[in-house]
């Protein structure tokens, strides 16, 4: 019985892996705006009304796809930094260095999803909303550590 039971959450989670997936690949190759449900849902595999279901509206997918990796962006700066920091001096351009790695490694570190949330993320500065999500997700620009 609760094999069964869990079917229905297993489905769910990789529906909504499926749109998170797709709003990737849709705003990494045409911004923020041009991306319709139509597209998404095609994009996924799933259905239109998925995407209202999973997420609310279609701005708010948007939003949980920059939401989804930004922990491992900013670990992997935060670890470029602290490997910079490490060093006998720090230099504007190895915060710089530090800031960009993850940018340039992102084929290997994890492939095209990781290409496409790259991609999202240099988006957000054309998104209604991204210099918000930018904040909540990624800190504020004058915010030290």
């Amino acid at each position: 019985m609760d094999a069964i039971a869990l079917r229905p959450a297993i489905r769910g989670a990789a529906t909504r892996d499926a749109l998170l997936d797709a709003a990737e690949t849709l705003i990494a190759d045409h911004g923020f705006t041009t991306p319709s449900h139509r597209m998404v849902a095609g994009e996924a595999g799933t259905h239109v009304a998925l995407v209202n279901y999973h997420f609310g509206s279609k701005e708010m997918l948007f939003e949980a796809a920059v939401e989804r990796r930004s922990t491992h962006l900013n670990s992997l700066w935060r670890d470029a930094l602290a490997q910079a920091r490490a060093r006998d001096s720090l230099s504007v351009r190895d915060v710089l260095a530090a800031w960009w790695k993850p940018f340039g490694e992102a084929d290997v570190q994890k492939g095209e999803a990781w290409v496409n949330y790259l991609c999202t993320f240099a988006r957000l500065a054309s998104a209604t909303e991204g210099e918000a999500w930018n904040q909540r997700y990624f800190g504020s620009p004058t915010a030290t550590s």
